[in-house]
């Protein structure tokens, strides 16, 4: 039946059937084209649409300090100090509204975009943007430094700690045994 199908739109005076396939072939290839992601592919998001912003000084002490309270009670670790570096700064990926209007006159037909932000009203009655999402900075390296960092044992399960705790790969994580009080044992 198909082979008999495209025998016939191939004939000759068939030309005005192909021409109207052909047109809403195209009509579907333009329409693909035109709603990108349709499918749930990846969209990118214009830079316009994603806030950065440095870690406050404080969340990032904050997690050293809570890092240090649980690997300290690590058995054989003693006092803890960590330090973490950061590759990226936390993002925040804005709501937007995009009105799409079309125009038509005199034969031709005009398409206009409006995009702007989504504004909230805060608890202080302020206008400020709506976050979508909002992903964590990533971090990079982890220095700890830990009474009991010379211990094969300890470093390998502070190590081990570190890795669950913060998701980075054990060539990123530095453990060394921390410095005595400063009291240096002198012979004579």
């Amino acid at each position: 039946m198909q082979e008999h199908f495209f025998r016939e739109i191939f004939q000759p005076e068939n030309k005005e059937k192909r021409k109207k396939i052909m047109a809403f072939f195209a009509l579907g290839v333009l329409l693909l084209l035109c709603s990108k992601g349709i499918w749930g592919g990846k969209q990118e998001i214009p830079p316009e649409d994603v806030a950065t912003a440095e870690m406050p000084k404080e969340a990032k002490e904050n997690v050293e300090q809570k890092m240090e309270q649980v690997l300290s009670k690590v058995e054989g670790a003693g006092e803890v100090r960590v330090m973490l570096t950061y590759s990226t700064t936390k993002e925040q990926v804005l709501a937007r509204e995009e009105k799409t209007e079309r125009n038509k006159g005199e034969g031709a037909e005009s398409l206009s975009r409006e995009d702007t932000l989504v504004l909230a009203e805060n608890s202080q009655g302020t206008q400020e943007p709506v976050v979508l999402t909002e992903q964590a900075p990533k971090v990079e390296g982890v220095v700890i430094v830990a009474e009991g960092g010379d211990d094969a044992v300890v470093n390998s399960r502070l190590n081990s700690a570190a890795q669950a705790l913060l998701n980075v790969p054990p060539h990123k994580i530095a453990i060394l045994k921390m410095e005595q009080g400063g009291k240096k044992n002198v012979y004579h």
